[in-house]
């Protein structure tokens, strides 16, 4: 199952693949998750850009519960 991490990039993240997230504030003092992969790379979602905006919360929430 593919979980939609971020609508304004399309990006969608298989739960699995996830080795660890966590909420960070960017040096702009502004939030993001941090998206570790099993993979090595490493995914930074922003809660806001010139795009709009992401609810992080319901996003790691919809993480966690898929991961169970």
């Amino acid at each position: 199952m593919m979980i939609l991490v971020d609508p304004r990039r399309k990006l969608a993240v298989q739960p699995g693949d996830i080795s660890s997230m966590q909420m960070v504030t960017t040096p702009g003092g502004r939030w993001a998750l941090e998206l570790q992969m099993i993979s090595g790379r490493e995914i930074v979602i922003p809660a806001s850009n010139d795009q709009g905006s992401v609810d992080l919360n319901v996003v790691h929430a919809q993480l966690m519960e898929a991961s169970e």
